[in-house]
């Protein structure tokens, strides 16, 4: 379009294009053109709104977005803490499954980490809800090869601080009971990297993983660890087995030596030189 001249003739353009374009429109349309439009319309701004096609693109697009957005308002203007739970169907037919988490980035707000346990409910309400679709969802396993399943990951990243520091800053592990294996993995790895802060007095320091699996008897005292248990690497590469049986030791200690459930007796500088906990 052009722009505003000195007598207002682009204003004036501007003002009357929706004007000339649905004249356009009816000129250059018949009837029959004319209704099947309308209706198009109507069924898009009513309940049934645009094609599957177009609504499987929408929710592609825009949906991450939407949600994150809705989050942010509501706590903006109602103080609320949300998170969201989405289903849709692709553009290949298949059922895709979401879980979002954004209060972690809302005004210092902290995650809600039992947000994957609604996981398994929330695929088979898709199920039921989408088998007016034509799929089913009785026999099938999300996780097996030819499933109408595909699950989208849009979680925000859990710190696994978050997990096991209390509000008074005492590091505990919580009840682990039902938790993913992400988050018992997550839960070690928070335990351990606070409680490692705390023997080098560095706020942002991390656990060297790598090397605690040759200077274990050093950095820890065989008390504080199940017997014959070994570190073997980072723990997001535990078994979950592994994890409950590191995590519940540590519970235990918890109610037997609330004082003293686990510490580190070394760490470790970017030397490799190992220290006393420091005062």
């Amino acid at each position: 379009m052009r722009g505003e001249n000195e007598d207002g003739e682009g204003t004036r353009a501007i003002g009357v294009y929706q004007q000339a374009l649905t004249s356009v429109i009816q000129e250059d349309l018949s009837d029959e053109q004319l209704a099947a439009a309308q209706d198009i319309a109507n069924k898009w701004n009513g309940m049934e709104g645009p094609t599957p096609e177009m609504k499987a693109r929408n929710a592609a697009k825009y949906g991450y977005k939407y949600c994150r957005n809705f989050a942010e308002e509501m706590w903006r203007y109602c103080g609320m803490r949300v998170v969201c739970v989405a289903g849709w169907k692709n553009a290949e037919g298949s059922i895709e499954a979401c879980t979002m988490d954004f209060n972690r980035d809302i005004a210092d707000g902290t995650a809600f980490n039992e947000i994957h346990n609604l996981e398994g409910s929330w695929q088979e309400y898709l199920g039921e809800a989408f088998k007016e679709d034509g799929i089913s969802t009785d026999e099938d396993d999300p996780h097996t090869e030819g499933s109408p399943w595909k699950k989208t990951v849009c979680t925000i990243k859990v710190d696994p601080m978050t997990l096991v520091m209390d509000a008074d800053g005492t590091i505990s592990i919580p009840e682990i009971e039902g938790l993913t294996r992400n988050l018992l993995q997550k839960t070690v790895h928070g335990f351990l990297t606070a409680h490692y802060r705390q023997a080098c007095g560095k706020a942002t320091a991390a656990v060297p993983f790598k090397q605690l699996r040759s200077h274990q008897i050093e950095m820890i005292v065989a008390e504080y660890l199940p017997a014959n248990f070994s570190f073997t690497g980072d723990p997001s590469h535990m078994l979950v087995s592994v994890a409950t049986r590191l995590l519940s030791f540590w519970q235990q200690r918890q109610q037997t030596n609330p004082d003293d459930a686990f510490t580190f007796h070394k760490w470790l500088d970017r030397f490799g030189e190992l220290h006393s906990p420091v005062d």
